[in-house]
This record gives C-alpha cells, sequence and structure tokens, in this order.
C-alpha cells in the first residue's frame, strides 16, 4: 500500500468561504482596513495572499477604529465582540460557520434552561470540543452563552 501526502491540503468549505467573504469585503471597502478576527486558516500562503490584498489581522476589535472592517473567522466569535464592534463603528462581515451558528443556538436555548450556567458551559465547552477539537472554537462555542475573559 502505497499512502501520499499532499504538500499543500485544502480547507473545509466554510473556512473558503470566510477567506472569500475577506477578499470580497477588501474589494468592497477599498478605502477601508479589513482586518480578520485571528488567522482565517493556519496556513502562511493564505495569510500572505491575504495581506497582499490589505487584509490585517486583529487579536480583539479595541485594535480597530470606526468605520473599519472586521470579518469574523468561520470559529465565530463570543458576542462581546459582535457588541464591542457595534460600539466602535466597526463593519462587521460574518463568515461565521453555519454549523458552529446552530452549535451556538443549541447551547444559548439548554444553557438558559440550566440554573448554574457555568457548569452547563463547561459540559457544553466539552461537548463541542469533541466536534470542534481546537481551543479556539472551543472557547467561542462557549462564549456563545457567556464571555469568560479567561478563554479569549
Amino acid at each position: 500500500m502505497q499512502i501520499a501526502i499532499t504538500r499543500f491540503p485544502g480547507f473545509c468549505k466554510m473556512v473558503e468561504r470566510a477567506i472569500a467573504i475577506a477578499e470580497s469585503a477588501a474589494e468592497e471597502f477599498p478605502d477601508k482596513k479589513v482586518y480578520t478576527l485571528g488567522r482565517l486558516a493556519h496556513n502562511d500562503r493564505v495569510s500572505e495572499r491575504l495581506s497582499k490584498k490589505g487584509i490585517s489581522v486583529a487579536i480583539s476589535p479595541e485594535e480597530l477604529t470606526a468605520g473599519d472592517v472586521l470579518v469574523i473567522s468561520a470559529h465565530g466569535a463570543p458576542p462581546s465582540v459582535y457588541e464591542a464592534s457595534a460600539k466602535r463603528g466597526i463593519i462587521v462581515r460574518d463568515a461565521t460557520c453555519p454549523n458552529i451558528v446552530k452549535i451556538h443556538d443549541t447551547i444559548k436555548k439548554y444553557g438558559a434552561l440550566c440554573l448554574r450556567a457555568r457548569q452547563c458551559a463547561r459540559l457544553f465547552c466539552f461537548f463541542g470540543y469533541l466536534f470542534c477539537s481546537c481551543h479556539k472554537k472551543k472557547c467561542n462555542i462557549t462564549g456563545s452563552i457567556y464571555d469568560d475573559k479567561r478563554n479569549q
């Protein structure tokens, strides 16, 4: 048996979608600064390509000013990111994966039923970790119920 490993693995469709949303935001707003909330893909070639198109990486909305454009990655973001962006006058382009949105909605629905939301959030966080297998996604899923500053 022969196993071939590609030098350039691809991305899931929703990461490709997030990259396309960022590129179209740069075209739609040529006179504005466009940022992504973290890297859209853990790939240096993609980061370089986006950088050449004038798209920078930001860690939080506090780094941006009114009128800047922020693209949310396919992993999503906690409510505080959307709230801070709105308060600062930042234009948001949300590229959150629809499957992640469904998980967030489910957690909000059942988390609201729990008297101890933090305990439920940890349980869902673990649930999210199993399905998303990424620390960043795990924190964002937890953030869909509450914003825990330790997870950002």
